[in-house]
């Protein structure tokens, strides 16, 4: 499913055979493409709404409230100023 691709990825871009947890992988992958993401949105908003949707479902398996909070805004807000045209006609899987 989703989140074997998510974790998948993120382990590629971290160090080979990434030692740590799960929850570690996540929030430390993450935080780096934080820093990256006004140049990834500005390249491909769709992109990172997915991502920041996976990031947002990450949060809730690992039962943190805070960073579910955080990142559900942040895609609530994204997905409200998306026209609808964009994303029903992206092949991105937004709704998947």
């Amino acid at each position: 499913g989703w989140k074997e691709h998510i974790i998948g990825f993120l382990r590629l871009l971290g160090p080979l055979a990434f030692p740590g947890e799960t929850s570690e992988l996540v929030e430390t992958q993450f935080e780096a493409l934080d820093h990256l993401m006004p140049a990834a949105y500005a390249e491909c908003p769709l992109g990172v709404l997915v991502l920041y949707i996976a990031r947002t479902l990450l949060c809730l398996l690992l039962e943190d409230i805070s960073c579910y909070l955080r990142h559900s805004t942040w895609v609530s807000n994204e997905l409200f100023k998306t026209p609808l045209t964009v994303v029903m006609g992206t092949e991105w899987p937004i709704f998947a």
